[in-house]
């Protein structure tokens, strides 16, 4: 059997996946049309590389079906790059060698944060063998979102801003209210101190949480994300999907490029507005064009119940303020600890 392969006449395939995360988080199955742009000999390592010109090694397969699916090391892929349901990917064939992949949000803009990611095991990145750098604390730098998961909690380098002006975002002096900027991270003023619900300093990690919701099923999981991607704003937001490590284990929160580019670039502690009008403290983390929120937020997706497949939107309502839109699968449910 002959196999027609575009690539070799110079022409690169290209396919799309939207990427949903309970039946593509393990491995993704190629559109079998595409097969045929494929080499033969299926059952190959090959290289995918992300926005980023890093790439990811993993195992191209074809079960007992004939279907072709990328296996062992997608997984990787997925974690690396915080895929959500909803994404969208565009892969290109690069012939023999693997794909180019882009990374798309469900807003139907790349992803600003795959430019940035960072393979976490042993791979090929540019034509080189690398190992990812874990950085010390006293680089002053905060480790990525799966790492925040399973690694001891971090030191934070000094955040300089004075924290009574909503106008501080930098470690410079502020213009807006002549402050020298002079602070420590997680350090608010009394009188928004005496508002909050929780401390801005957490001395411990909450545990895992066991979700009591029913079964769901995908036809309310995208009812849901279609409630919400229909929030209108003239403030800049972003919508997420919650995943088991917002909500139930691990609790960072990593947040969509169209809202990160208009919070602060530094690490530092921010407020949170919930449906209730109350106002929490959570730690913002910036790194390298990407941020999240880390200490704080457990509280807050403990509090309010979420669970996985729930959709947030985020709006930024004041300048250090991001006002929280709830969407939920199915109706509020508790959580059971352990």
């Amino acid at each position: 059997m002959t196999h027609p392969t575009a690539a070799r006449k110079g022409r690169r395939p290209h396919f799309f996946k939207v990427f949903f995360a309970d039946c593509s988080s393990k491995r993704l199955a190629i559109p079998a049309g595409f097969c045929n742009h494929i080499e033969p000999d299926i059952h190959r390592r090959i290289c995918l590389r992300g926005p980023s010109g890093n790439a990811w090694s993993v195992d191209l397969v074809r079960d007992g079906c004939g279907s072709v699916f990328f296996q062992s090391g997608w997984e990787e892929f997925v974690s690396d790059h915080d895929l959500n349901t909803g994404d969208f990917l565009v892969f290109q064939y690069d012939g023999g060698r693997g794909f180019t992949v882009l990374v798309f949000d469900p807003t139907a803009c790349e992803k600003e944060e795959s430019f940035h990611v960072i393979p976490r095991a042993e791979v090929v990145i540019l034509g080189e063998s690398h190992k990812r750098r874990r950085r010390s604390e006293k680089e002053g730098v905060i480790v990525d979102a799966e790492i925040v998961e399973t690694a001891p909690p971090v030191k934070l380098a000094p955040a300089k801003f004075n924290s009574s002006c909503r106008g501080c975002f930098s470690n410079q002096p502020c213009a807006d209210c002549g402050g020298s900027g002079r602070g420590d991270l997680g350090v608010f003023s009394s009188k928004l101190s005496d508002r909050l619900m929780l401390p801005v300093r957490i001395k411990s990690r909450l545990g895992s949480v066991i979700s009591r919701r029913r079964s769901i099923t995908e036809e309310e999981k995208a009812r849901t994300l279609e409630l919400a991607m229909s929030f209108r704003s003239k403030r800049p937001f972003g919508i997420s999907v919650m995943r088991d490590s917002n909500v139930y284990h691990g609790y960072y929160m990593g947040l969509p490029s169209s809202l990160v580019k208009h919070l602060p670039r530094a690490s530092r502690t921010i407020r949170l507005r919930g449906p209730f009008e109350e106002v929490w403290a959570v730690v913002y983390i910036h790194y390298e064009g990407r941020g999240g929120f880390s200490t704080g937020w457990g509280k807050f997706a403990s509090t309010h119940n979420l669970e996985s497949d729930d959709v947030l939107v985020f709006e930024l309502s004041r300048p250090l303020e991001v006002r929280v839109h709830i969407y939920r699968v199915v109706e509020q449910v508790s959580h059971a600890y352990h």
